[in-house]
């Protein structure tokens, strides 16, 4: 099975070329966290590349999403349809047992985390600009200092790029970025 094409049937606006550097990105890995996951296009990218397992954080508030990417006539109804879909696409595509939702903000959820145990964090959450900031303070020093990762989505929105450029200043890091400038990631 080819998850990358398994992956893109799950609504969502992640492209083939971000999985697939998202995918390279997370191989071999032990432990990664998520930070928006919907209803898991990237989850099962990044459950079927690592070793180890995936914390996906979310809010999985049916209410916060755009109707048009939920099963019809479902949303009025089902507060908790955006979760259950999410369960269902991770059961689907066999990936269930190297995934661990954890429901709740990502600002509040961190705390279970230690420090420098981490080998990617995926940032792709609220993309408010202070959240955004709040997101990566909180998320790197769980980072392994030798070679951990921290990647995230949309950085082709202003609210994202300044908080991310902004950071990587502060660490002393550069910005890379892929899928035509969707996706970023520190480098040191």
């Amino acid at each position: 099975m080819d998850i990358i094409q398994e992956a893109l049937k799950i609504p969502g606006f992640t492209s083939e070329e971000f999985l697939k550097e998202l995918w390279q990105l997370a191989h071999g890995k032990v432990n990664i966290i998520e930070i928006g996951a919907f209803q898991g296009r990237s989850t099962v990218v990044l459950a079927q590349a690592v070793i180890g397992l995936v914390y996906s954080i979310d809010i999985w508030d049916t209410r916060m999403y755009d109707p048009s990417v939920l099963p019809q006539g479902r949303m009025d109804w089902d507060e908790c349809l955006a979760y259950r879909q999410f369960l269902s696409n991770m059961r689907r595509l066999g990936v269930a047992e190297k995934v661990i939702p954890m429901i709740g903000n990502s600002h509040w959820l961190e705390r279970y985390f230690k420090p420098d145990t981490i080998d990617v964090v995926f940032v792709d959450g609220d993309h408010a600009e202070h959240m955004v900031r709040r997101d990566i303070e909180l998320y790197l020093p769980k980072l392994r200092p030798t070679h951990g990762i921290m990647c995230g989505d949309d950085y082709d929105m202003p609210s994202v790029q300044r908080p991310v450029d902004a950071m990587a200043m502060m660490s002393g890091w550069t910005v890379e970025t892929f899928a035509e400038g969707k996706g970023w990631i520190f480098k040191k």
